[in-house]
């Protein structure tokens, strides 16, 4: 609970009411690597911090598996457009290796929500994040190489090449595995 507690406080005061709530509610779970938090086409019923550990986000599209996100330790995890309307996924969600993650349930969402309304400038901060992270990964696809995409996905999570099999990584940045390599051997020089 730390780690989430941290969180929360970097972006509104946390006072020892809602601590309290958020306490009784928040369940921490231990799971294996490769656990499904969310698999298409079932309603999220949870939010999640990701207290430690990796995970990814995908999709099916043609057959294939296309990596949409990744997550690391110290974030939350919201499937915002299903999770917020209640409707089933579209998505997956699959923990990459051994994780401690934090479940808040929809119902108590809401409850925490009303009954603390100061929180709603965190839900609201959260989905702006979101909302940036994926304006910002287009805006890298309409302008950068995709070496430059490597070197980036490289810099935001140091050591992902040994978490994350290499055609996930080369499905997010939009290039076949082949390429990936060719990509890597060019950096290795």
């Amino acid at each position: 609970m730390k780690g989430l507690l941290q969180t929360l406080a970097s972006v509104i005061p946390i006072t020892d009411s809602f601590r309290h709530d958020l306490e009784k509610v928040a369940i921490t779970m231990s799971l294996p690597k490769f656990h499904h938090l969310v698999e298409a086409p079932k309603v999220p019923a949870f939010v999640y911090f990701l207290e430690r550990g990796f995970a990814i986000t995908y999709i099916y599209e043609n057959g294939k598996k296309q990596i949409e996100k990744f997550w690391r330790g110290g974030q939350p995890i919201i499937l915002t457009h299903s999770f917020c309307k209640q409707q089933p996924s579209l998505q997956f969600l699959q923990l990459m290796e051994t994780s401690e993650v934090i479940h808040l349930n929809y119902a108590d969402i809401g409850n925490l929500l009303a009954n603390h309304p100061t929180i709603a400038k965190l839900y609201q901060s959260i989905l702006l994040d979101y909302l940036k992270q994926t304006e910002d990964r287009l805006r890298d696809h309409q302008q950068l190489a995709a070496h430059e995409r490597h070197k980036k996905l490289l810099e935001q999570f140091p050591g992902i090449e040994q978490i994350v099999p290499q055609e996930y990584i080369a499905s997010y940045l939009g290039v076949t595995p082949q390429s990936l390599s060719r990509i890597k051997k060019t950096r290795a020089r």
